[in-house]
């Protein structure tokens, strides 16, 4: 089984898995030798699926269209039949192995379920997948402890909990408009509270998606922009003396904000704030840190 993983994966090379139905027929028997309780070597597994899928993007684009066109509906896939689509069977069971004992399974599947969302942004997906892992990452009402139960997730795995946000930063561009509207506050608002008490890759992920979320975005509500502030400038966020990769993804969210024109009203009253912050990492030793450190602190104080 796993030589034949390997073998498609060698496949998914080829263009002409993509211009018929053997691609199709592939994922289908991949599926059907990842599905089962035995999780020894299914990464390999979950490698071709991801291969192949990826390299038939084109068929199951067509495959939902027609499927769309067959219900009479514009968008989303609203017809409770959705999980009989290709690609909903390929995600679901991707995102079912994040469910499995074995920790390196459940991190592998996050990163495979990552790479196909991003590949397919134009399926509009958050809605079936984001409830949990929103729940994971300590988002909203529900009792992440008892989500991360039902869900098999190790709240300790922070490597997971890194992979888990990335996850839902890919989502976050399948959201519909009403999806945005509705989810925008729940992430902004709980951003600061939960980004203080992460390890820093988990911090990391969580400034990417911070940024994704506030890319499509035309307003912060008013009574959350000054914590998202005080924590992208904290030292869990732009002052981290430790890590460049934090600092980087900080200046990132930073430099979105003072250039959006939606939100330049909003950021005013913290324009000070984020100069001096920027000011203390201008010098810093990671030259793309420093360089984009000066040009927030010449936008800012052109404005």
């Amino acid at each position: 089984r796993i030589r034949a993983s390997e073998a498609v994966k060698e496949l998914a090379d080829l263009s002409a898995l993509a211009s018929n139905n053997v691609g199709i027929v592939l994922i289908n028997e991949i599926i059907g030798a990842i599905r089962g309780k035995s999780w020894e070597q299914k990464d390999k597994l979950l490698e071709a699926l991801v291969a192949v899928t990826i390299c038939c993007k084109e068929r199951l684009v067509l495959e939902h269209q027609i499927a769309l066109s067959a219900e009479g509906v514009e968008g989303d896939f609203e017809s409770g039949r959705e999980d009989e689509l290709p690609l909903m069977k390929v995600l679901a069971v991707v995102y079912k192995q994040m469910n499995r004992e074995d920790k390196h399974l459940r991190r592998f599947s996050a990163e495979a379920f990552t790479k196909i969302v991003s590949h397919f942004q134009e399926f509009p997906v958050f809605e079936q997948f984001s409830p949990q892992l929103l729940a994971f990452g300590g988002f909203g009402q529900l009792n992440a402890q008892n989500s991360n139960k039902s869900l098999g997730f190790d709240g300790n795995d922070t490597i997971l909990q890194a992979r888990i946000v990335e996850a839902l930063s890919a989502l976050w561009g399948t959201t519909l408009p009403w999806q945005k509207e509705e989810y925008s506050p729940l992430i902004v608002g709980d951003f600061a509270r939960i980004f203080s008490s992460k390890m820093w890759n988990v911090r990391f992920e969580l400034l990417r998606l911070l940024r994704s979320v506030l890319k499509t975005i035309w307003r912060v509500e008013d009574v959350l922009i000054g914590d998202m502030i005080g924590a992208v400038v904290s030292f869990q966020g732009l002052r981290d003396s430790k890590y460049t990769k934090v600092r980087k993804a900080a200046l990132d969210v930073i430099h979105l904000i003072v250039t959006k024109s939606e939100l330049k009203g909003q950021v005013k009253p913290f324009e000070e704030v984020l100069m001096e912050n920027c000011r203390n990492v201008e010098d810093d030793e990671d030259p793309n840190v420093a360089a984009l450190a000066r040009k927030i602190i010449y936008i800012i104080s052109s404005v």
